[in-house]
């Protein structure tokens, strides 16, 4: 199967979208996405980042088209659910507030033939057990937080 290094911190996308935009067609009826995930507690756990687990809002245009010289997203400027640049360009790098954890999706051609490749999981919790915080569990015994 082909191999992809994705390094994007949000796994809630579409990976549908995701793989038809990195892919084109492909011959082959899997494809290995590589992820990396990186495990925060939220502001009001221990250790908790200040990012996370305290405000939503719409924040459309407040990261820039570009990628920096990282090749990783930045802030362009700070909004109600971001507390500073620093803090976000943690959401993409090593840092001591967070983990880095690997997984790996395997997408697989939905229809056989289409160049469509499609990940479909009604349980997805990729990190659980795993990371700097694998205590932080919901009732439901699976890891919200990444």
């Amino acid at each position: 199967s082909t191999r992809i290094r994705w390094t994007h911190a949000e796994m809630k996308c579409s990976l549908v979208f995701l793989a038809c935009l990195l892919l084109g067609v492909s011959s082959q009826n899997t494809i290995a996405l590589d992820a990396v995930i990186r495990d925060f507690n939220g502001r009001d756990q221990p250790d908790g980042f200040p990012d996370f687990q305290w405000q939503s809002a719409d924040q459309r245009g407040y990261v820039g088209q570009t990628l920096d010289a990282e090749e990783k997203p930045y802030l362009v400027t700070v909004g109600s659910t971001f507390t500073s640049k620093e803090n976000y360009a943690k959401w993409y790098r090593e840092s001591p507030e967070n983990v880095r954890v690997d997984v790996q999706i395997i997408l697989t051609e939905n229809p056989a033939g289409s160049g469509v490749y499609r990940y479909e999981n009604s349980a997805f919790f990729p990190i659980d057990g795993r990371g700097k915080f694998p205590y932080y569990y919901t009732t439901s015994g699976h890891n919200f937080h990444f």
